[in-house]
């Protein structure tokens, strides 16, 4: 598959029901020209994350499919799960790959948000780089209060008073919820387990790392605290925005710092979804000394993140850096798209 790709990492909520899981997987599949890259499956989270990407067209479609089996198989009515959310098809962003224009990112969100708001009448938010408020810019924001809050969020006149969707009716769909559909450059998710049970501990360490608005801390990374019940672990669950700018290296290396802090140490951690071939590499040269091949690189920063060291996942999606560089070059440049599964 080559030339210019658009990307989708749909997160959709549900995590358990793994037949609804294999329905959403058909509805993405079922478009020729889309592949599907990877899912993503949390049974604590109660989430799975899909990568698909190809052609703009087909992707929205495939995207549009997804949206369309979401609302007939999930019903969020007796929902739980720890990570937060707003909607069944939770946030569904897509990215530009191989010098692909913003622009056409941002076409596909803009026709994605009016299928689900106008079509499906689940109530849509554009954020990220398709934001239409500078409050909405941020996920965060857009889901603050959970969905108890934004089913009470109206359209009004006054743009300075209105909360309400972009596309579709105001409140909630009844057992979808709402969604939030935007542009955004590549960003890594990225959990960090620690040593310890005690959620306390991982909420005030995800505050002391995240970035702040005067830029203190680290850039580019916002972060959350949890604790998750099949791992016995608190993690810190991170969303890095700029992995360039502040790399999986510093990341983990903050969060050991401050865990010592607290009587406790880092116990690994796990990649959700796709990572950046050259994130994983410099990493690894932040803990090699001794020149090496990228490949050896990234593998030394699997071992030295701990991304080996869950029962489900990691050592599976680091394949590809594990097993050598036969393997670079299967979506064109590893380099230049920035993923691999």
């Amino acid at each position: 598959m080559q030339g210019p790709l658009l990307e989708c990492i749909p997160n959709v909520s549900e995590g358990r029901n793994l037949e609804v899981v294999d329905l959403l997987t058909a509805a993405i599949t079922s478009v020729a020209d889309v592949q599907l890259l990877h899912r993503d499956v949390g049974f604590d989270a109660n989430r799975t994350v899909f990568t698909f990407l190809g052609p703009p067209t087909a992707v929205v479609e495939a995207a549009k499919r997804l949206a369309d089996a979401v609302v007939e198989h999930i019903d969020l009515t007796d929902y739980s799960g720890t990570h937060p959310y707003i909607g069944a098809l939770d946030v569904c962003p897509f990215v530009p790959l191989f010098g692909l224009q913003q622009k056409v990112a941002k076409q596909a969100a803009l026709e994605m948000a009016a299928y689900l708001g106008e079509e499906l009448k689940v109530p849509t938010y554009l954020y990220e780089k398709s934001a239409t408020r500078p409050d909405y810019r941020l996920l965060a924001k857009v889901r603050k209060g959970g969905i108890q809050a934004v089913r009470f969020r109206q359209n009004h006149p006054d743009p300075t008073q209105d909360m309400g969707p972009d596309f579709g009716p105001n409140g909630i769909h009844q057992t979808a919820g709402a969604s939030v559909v935007g542009a955004r450059n590549l960003l890594v998710a990225y959990n960090i387990n620690l040593s310890t049970s005690d959620v306390k501990i991982a909420r005030r360490i995800a505050k002391s790392i995240r970035a702040t608005g005067n830029g203190q801390r680290l850039a580019g990374v916002r972060a959350i605290g949890w604790y998750q019940e099949s791992f016995g672990y608190a993690q810190i669950s991170i969303n890095v925005t700029n992995v360039i700018k502040t790399g999986l290296a510093t990341i983990y290396e903050a969060v050991r710092e401050e865990a010592n802090k607290h009587g406790c140490d880092v116990a690994g951690s796990e990649m959700i979804g796709l990572v950046p071939f050259s994130a994983l590499v410099a990493a690894g040269h932040v803990y090699g000394g001794e020149p090496l091949s990228d490949y050896a690189f990234a593998k030394l920063a699997i071992e030295k993140l701990g991304l080996t060291s869950q029962p489900i996942g990691p050592a599976t999606k680091m394949r590809y850096a594990a097993e050598g560089d036969e393997h670079a070059g299967k979506y064109g440049d590893f380099d230049q798209v920035g993923e691999l599964w």
